[in-house]
């Protein structure tokens, strides 16, 4: 996926070159014209020892690892949308006007998904550091399998197996100003214009019956799957839940997640 902000530079810029050769070549040259494989192929002499084809072989046995991986991982769709949703949620909030650690963080990803994920549960992402009208605050982001290593996230919270929390600290009030998001996300294909609502209330009641209303809030994700059903983009609030329809499609516009960060953490 293309991020907006690097379409200029050097390397993006050469990779979309490339697709478009690969796409031209396989239209206009004569390899259009070769039959495509029925089953597994198999190398011959040069494929497998003459070093100017060897490459050939070992990038195709490659692509059909990654179709295999593409079949495994859909068994597990759930994960990895949630994994997705996070990503996307760490771009919105890398969008605010804030420094830190976070900034430089490093986040691992394995080759091969595991149950679905492909970032490293070893992964960590730093907090960010805002300074707005003179008040120091802090938004920490916290993966699902790090809640209970944090002693600002409350047994009940973490009862409720959200994927993410944001916590924001801030200065004022004596160092009484937190707040939390917690983000759930669900991907069926099932899901209606109207079931968000539903998931919205259903989420609502089950966050202020466990944590009561205050400092807490909720962010449910579905995807937005215009393709499949026409469903479109949307969102709704509910008391302290707000639910939304995140596009499927990188070049689609998607909802603002900026602007639901803000909204559920009370910051501008």
């Amino acid at each position: 996926m293309e991020h907006r902000s690097f379409r200029n530079h050097v390397r993006v810029q050469a990779v979309s070159r490339f697709d478009k050769l690969i796409v031209s070549l396989l239209q206009t040259s004569a390899i259009a014209n070769v039959s495509p494989l029925v089953g597994m192929a198999s190398p011959n002499y040069v494929l497998q020892y003459d070093t100017r084809y060897h490459k050939l072989w070992e990038a195709y046995v490659l692509l059909i690892q990654q179709e295999k991986q593409q079949d495994s991982v859909w068994r597990w769709r759930q994960r990895t949308w949630a994994e997705r949703c996070g990503l996307s949620l760490l771009s919105s909030v890398h969008s605010l006007p804030a420094s830190g650690p976070a900034l430089r963080s490093d986040m691992l990803f394995q080759y091969e998904h595991v149950t679905g994920a492909f970032i490293h549960p070893h992964t960590q992402v730093g907090h960010w550091r805002r300074d707005v009208s003179g008040n120091s605050s802090r938004i920490d982001f916290l993966f699902s399998g790090q809640l209970a290593r944090h002693p600002g996230i409350p047994k009940k919270l973490q009862m409720l197996s959200p994927d993410y929390v944001l916590v924001f600290s801030s200065d004022r009030e004596g160092g009484h100003g937190t707040r939390m998001l917690g983000v759930w996300t669900i991907f069926d294909f099932g899901c209606r214009d109207d079931d968000l609502s539903q998931h919205a209330t259903s989420l609502n009641s089950a966050v202020e019956q466990c944590l009561g209303t205050g400092i807490f809030r909720a962010l449910l994700i579905e995807p937005c799957l215009e393709n499949i059903n026409g469903s479109s983009g949307s969102s709704v609030r509910c008391s302290s839940t707000e639910a939304l329809r995140l596009s499927l499609q990188p070049k689609q516009r998607e909802y603002n997640l900026l602007e639901a960060i803000q909204r559920g953490l009370g910051i501008a």
